[in-house]
C-alpha cells in the first residue's frame, strides 16, 4: 500500500478535459482518487471535489449531498488544483448543499 501525489500548476477551464482523462485513468489503478477541490468565490472552505468534466459542464461531488452538474459559465477561476465558482450562478439546491457540506464533521478531529 502507498500513496501517490500529483501537483498541478495553473489550469484553464478548457483544459479540464485533460484533467478528467488523467483522473479516470488513475481511478482504474488506485482505490481513492481526489479531484480538484471546489470553492465558492465568497468562501474560504472547500465544499467538495470535481468528479467529471464534459463540454457542457462539471460534475461536482459535495460532501454529505452527492453529485451535482454545474455549467461551465459558473466557473470563476481554476488554479492550484482548486475550482472556484461564482455562487450566484449555482443552482439553489447546490447552494443549500454547500451550506451543509461540513455538518458531519466532528470538531477537534
Amino acid at each position: 500500500s502507498g500513496a501517490m501525489t500529483m501537483q498541478a500548476g495553473m489550469t484553464k477551464v478548457g483544459e479540464l478535459g485533460f484533467f478528467s482523462s488523467v483522473h479516470h485513468t488513475l481511478e482504474q489503478v488506485f482505490p481513492v482518487v481526489a479531484g480538484y477541490q471546489t470553492f465558492v468565490s465568497d468562501g474560504t472552505e472547500e465544499f467538495g471535489a470535481i468528479r467529471d468534466v464534459s463540454p457542457d459542464g462539471l460534475v461536482v461531488y459535495v460532501e454529505n449531498a452527492g453529485e451535482f452538474r454545474v455549467p461551465l459559465d459558473a466557473v470563476e477561476a481554476v488554479h492550484a488544483q482548486k475550482v472556484i465558482f461564482d455562487c450566484g450562478k449555482l443552482d439553489r439546491r447546490l447552494r443549500r448543499a454547500i451550506g451543509h457540506s461540513h455538518d458531519a464533521e466532528v470538531p477537534g478531529l
